[in-house]
């Protein structure tokens, strides 16, 4: 009766310690942007949002675009100066917006999806592109070549295959949203209600891992005495 019990409680501990879970395929960080002015420095994560275990940072602009004092696209993360003409280029100048997520230390995040909005002025950039760091920015999740005027734009979804590459992540990840091809320069774009969706995963400590032989030995049926 004994090893009956002592299997059943170390087999529920060791499902505890390796399954604990912070969230479950639904949002782990969300940013709407709500009152963020053109000339703020960077657009912060929505307070209450990010599930434990993870870091989110704050939305960036890259070097090669700047703020604005325009109230145009009002309740997003606005930015200036898409001076480049081709993707290349606005690669190479820097000309995007950047959110990265980070997971603490003792948790690993997997990727569901990623949904947001983005919009222009009417003389804005009319391309862009969205590239991660996972790949090393080398290939596009989303493209369009005709960035909407209708503030806040349409939602874009970008689901995140179930792989080596999304899942157990343990390291920093980037996004970037690039934009280019504009009627003139000092024009704006405005990116708003960003949503990554994921799981965040406790790892199992190395007392959990033992505890998790033991429940394994614990579990092998004693062989009978004659």
């Amino acid at each position: 009766m004994f090893m009956r019990n002592g299997s059943l409680i170390a087999a529920t501990l060791v499902s505890a310690a390796v399954f604990s879970t912070t969230a479950s395929g639904a949002m782990i960080a969300t940013y709407s942007f709500t009152g963020v002015a053109g000339n703020a420095a960077s657009g912060p994560v929505d307070a209450g949002s990010v599930a434990e275990g993870l870091t989110a940072g704050n939305a960036l602009r890259g070097a090669g675009i700047g703020t604005t004092n325009s109230t145009s696209l009002p309740n997003s993360f606005r930015a200036d100066d898409y001076n480049q003409s081709t993707a290349a280029n606005a690669i190479t100048a820097n000309d995007f917006v950047s959110i990265t997520l980070s997971p603490e230390l003792g948790y690993t995040l997997d990727l569901d999806s990623l949904s947001f909005k983005m919009a222009r002025t009417s003389s804005g950039p009319t391309q862009a592109f969205l590239r991660y760091s996972l790949d090393g920015f080398a290939s596009d999740l989303w493209v369009t070549t005709s960035l909407p005027t209708s503030f806040p734009g349409t939602p874009v979804t970008v689901n995140f295959p179930n792989n080596v590459l999304h899942d157990s992540i343990t390291s920093p990840v980037t996004f970037r949203w690039y934009a280019y091809s504009a009627a003139a320069t000092s024009h704006i774009t405005g990116l708003d209600d960003v949503v990554f969706s994921g799981t965040t995963v406790l790892i199992p400590e190395p007392a959990s891992l033992a505890l998790l032989g033991l429940g394994g030995l614990l579990m092998i049926p004693r062989r009978r005495r004659d």
